[in-house]
């Protein structure tokens, strides 16, 4: 409001018109303090938010300290007799999924373990005074240990001040309060009058996306410290250290196929085999055997799972390779763009591809089989866990659930969504590459900090097992969705570095899901995939990455395929859907997808949570045509 508007507007009242003048004039210090205080409130924001999170861990260990101090050593047995009808649900499996794998595989839900807990007969302690308190402090430093743990540092930087370091209003606090309440009574409990599960989170899609972006403002990486995504991008892979394969001597360039392959996975399982003190066998499977987490407060409860990989060691060094060669080729786009020369080459059979679809071509060319499309399944972060029993481990499966934002209208009853993994997945059979299992691929962003093309082995389990989301693309649509691929890899790399984000753009620029989805999209016009969790300012960032990248190139005669993918890629940042919010005039098309997605349910909650989701979406279809 400008001056003259101010005293147009104040009626006569002197000392309204003292005011006005001095707020709305250009000279105000008023103005001058807001301009200073804005900024200043925000910093002090900042502050809070790492002084919170500082505050909970040193709560963390604290806590640690106090029960290792504490004479205290409360003592929780299991009771395996089924006299007793008490009941938790905590991540309840869907009784058609159970029965369905029965003969093969021995599972059990959380909920059913936690109900079987006792305090035990020999704890002498189990009448002392503060007994049940110092319980449920034990259960909520091992349930923070264990769950926020195995989250890792993005999911785990965003939950910890979320939940909250405050014993009475943290949600561990609440969940371990309920624990130990039910593992000290005596009182029987109904399936059916069971509380809701416990582990289902009071926590939004809005509330977990404001969070990493918070996140992303208060740890904006110090790339002088700390790779970027680009730096990341370059090598072409993540995590490995002295295992990488990102070696002179290791990674030629030109890398020829028929002469280096073979001889790197040689080299590279050499070096794994000192690495491990001499002990190296290429056809094992086996992961690590599972450790007990407490066994004084929760008896018999391991860390890991009771199951083998899908790959042999050996095979999982050759989806790595190709991994590699697939993102290093991508990263030619970033070289082509800055006109540089030195592009990375790989050779095969005197074929010479400088991107990464070129390499699919070649292998397609040589022989092999060669499969592409996006697939889902339920994230299960690490956090595997299982129960030791006589005659061997029983499995629980776990994973994140958060809510939609869709609740039922009569009752307000929130609908739930699994946390998935997502990605363009790729899988390769052959005379050379992908000979005694296929060779798996899988392109998307993680939470490590670089968006590429990943191995793809996983734990053989059936609640893990990958859904597709598409039918499998054609060979033209398996070379587009590649080169794609190479250039989502380039845009997603290239503006995190530039904005500073962390985790390589893990959450804000998208989740795993959205990585694939912008692809998918361009192919089919169309997607089947949920959550899509791309936020507005970031997507709008990387829709003008992609018009400036469609103009550079547009007169490079090398890049005239690019070009028309960047134009489908540009297609798909302005008509993809997306969940953070979702509306009447949305959920219709969002109770689709989410349908499509969680087509096969592991976990009880998803069943009722589709349920909703259809009953909402059908109460809208019947006024969309008003």
């Amino acid at each position: 409001m400008s001056s003259t508007e101010c005293e147009a507007n104040h009626h006569g009242n002197y000392f309204c018109d003292n005011i006005l003048s001095q707020i709305c004039s250009p000279s105000s210090s008023l103005i001058k303090i807001v301009r200073i205080a804005l900024p200043l409130a925000f910093f002090i924001v900042l502050i809070f938010a790492s002084y919170h999170l500082y505050k909970y861990y040193s709560s963390i260990k604290k806590r640690i300290r106090d029960i290792d101090q504490c004479k205290l050593q409360p003592k929780i047995s299991r009771d395996r007799s089924g006299k007793f009808r008490k009941k938790i649900k905590c991540l309840e499996l869907h009784p058609s999924f159970v029965s369905n794998i029965e003969s093969k595989w021995k599972v059990m839900s959380l909920g059913q373990y936690l109900s079987q807990l006792r305090p035990s007969k020999s704890d002498a302690n189990s009448g002392v005074d503060g007994y049940e308190k110092f319980l449920k402090r034990e259960l909520e430093l091992t349930l923070s240990k264990t769950i926020v743990g195995a989250l890792g540092k993005t999911y785990g930087g965003v939950l910890l001040p979320i939940l909250g370091n405050s014993i009475v209003d943290g949600a561990l606090s609440k969940i371990s309060s309920f624990l130990s309440d039910k593992i000290l009574s005596e009182e029987e409990t109904a399936i059916e009058d069971a509380i809701e599960d416990i582990a289902a989170l009071d926590l939004a899609l809005p509330e977990l996306i404001s969070a990493l972006n918070i996140n992303q403002k208060v740890y904006a990486p110090d790339f002088s410290k700390v790779q970027s995504a680009m730096d990341l991008f370059k090598l072409g892979e993540v995590g490995y250290g002295d295992l990488s394969f990102n070696k002179e001597e290791l990674l030629p360039n030109p890398f020829v196929v028929e002469r280096d392959f073979k001889k790197v996975i040689t080299e590279m399982e050499e070096r794994t085999k000192n690495a491990n003190g001499g002990v190296y066998d290429p056809d094992d499977k086996s992961l690590a055997p599972p450790t007990p987490i407490n066994e004084r407060i929760l008896p018999d409860l391991h860390f890991g799972i009771a199951a083998n990989c899908t790959h042999t060691k050996r095979e999982s060094i050759e989806n790595r390779l190709v991994g590699l060669l697939l993102t290093k080729l991508s990263y030619n786009f970033y070289k082509k763009r800055q006109n540089e020369k030195d592009l990375f080459e790989v050779h095969w059979n005197s074929q010479i591809c400088r991107f990464p679809e070129q390499f699919i071509e070649a292998l397609m060319q040589n022989g092999h089989k060669v499969e592409i499309c996006p697939k889902v399944t339920n994230a299960a972060f690490g956090l595997f866990l299982c129960v030791k029993e006589k005659d061997g481990f029983v499995n629980i499966p776990t994973c994140l659930q958060i809510r939609t934002g869709v609740e039922r209208s009569s009752d307000n009853c929130p609908s739930y969504f699994i946390a998935p993994h997502g990605g363009l997945e790729i899988n390769i059979t052959g005379p050379f590459i992908g000979t005694t299992s296929y060779c798996a691929i899988q392109f998307y962003v993680c939470s490590d900090g670089l968006t590429a093309f990943y191995p793809n082995q996983d734990v053989d389990v059936p609640w893990l097992e990958r859904a597709p989301l598409s039918r499998i693309y054609n060979k033209d649509e398996a070379i587009r969705a590649t080169r794609m691929a190479g250039i989502v890899a380039y845009v997603y790399n290239k503006i995190s570095t530039d904005m500073f984000l962390p985790c390589g753009g893990y959450g804000v620029l998208g989740m795993c899901n959205d990585s694939a989805t912008i692809i998918d999209y361009a192919i089919r016009n169309e997607t089947t995939a949920y959550p899509l969790l791309g936020t507005g300012r970031y997507l709008n960032h990387i829709l003008n990455f992609l018009v400036n990248m469609r103009d550079d190139f547009s007169s490079d005669e090398e890049m005239l395929h690019a070009v028309d993918d960047l134009k489908l890629l540009l297609r798909s940042c302005i008509k993809m859907p997306n969940d953070l919010h979702i509306s009447p005039a949305q959920i219709i098309d969002c109770a689709k997808r989410f349908n499509e997605t969680y087509s096969k349910c592991v976990f009880q909650k998803t069943e009722e949570s589709k349920a909703v989701m259809t009953e909402m979406a059908d109460k809208c279809k019947a006024f969309q045509n008003i």
